[in-house]
């Protein structure tokens, strides 16, 4: 008979506790969910050449003004002094590729360490970025301007691409003109 009573003060418990965690307050989208966003919406079209461009072009900017070049030569280095460490950067691609949030062994310490953390290795990951954005004349680029910088392009390639006519116009629009030039051809 104890257990039965058991049993329904597990079933309350568990339906309160479920109750109290849906009335939590959804919170907004960071800039790293936005910008996700929008180039998830982006991709959905073809971009042009020029759009292509601009993608690559703000990309290879913050690759080597920023930290990307620093976080490469680190990842290219760890793997060359200890090899095993390439399967967890593959298990890493997998899994953001897959759509999950990759780990980072800095998950594992408390907060207040991992903000430390956080900051020796962006000190030590920006040095190359920074020493190569003073060699050539540019500004580094931090994380957030980065992310900035590329939202940016991605935002004007997306109001550009909703000024555009949808796949079946498009397709519709070369079908008639192809049939202007047919008509036109047979008529010289």
């Amino acid at each position: 008979m104890a257990f039965g009573n058991f049993k329904y003060v597990l079933l309350v418990t568990l339906l309160f506790e479920g109750g109290c965690s849906v009335a939590n307050e959804q919170q907004p989208p960071s800039e790293e969910q936005e910008l996700a966003r929008i180039a998830f919406e982006v991709s959905k079209k073809p971009l042009t050449p020029d759009q292509t461009e601009d993608v690559l072009a703000e990309s290879g900017r913050s690759f080597i003004y920023g930290q990307g070049l620093g976080e490469a030569v680190l990842n290219i280095g760890t793997v060359v002094v200890f090899p095993p460490y390439a399967l967890f950067l593959l298990g890493n691609a997998a899994a953001s590729l897959a759509g999950y949030e990759p780990i980072n062994i800095s998950d594992a310490l408390p907060d207040e360490e991992r903000k430390e953390w956080g900051e020796v290795y962006d000190g030590v990951t920006s040095a190359p970025g920074q020493l190569a954005a003073t060699v050539a004349g540019e500004d580094f680029q931090t994380k957030s301007d980065a992310q900035a910088n590329l939202k940016r392009v991605l935002t004007d390639i997306q109001v550009a691409q909703a000024s555009m006519p949808d796949d079946d116009a498009r397709a519709q629009l070369r079908t008639d003109q192809l049939r202007t030039e047919e008509y036109d051809s047979r008529k010289n």
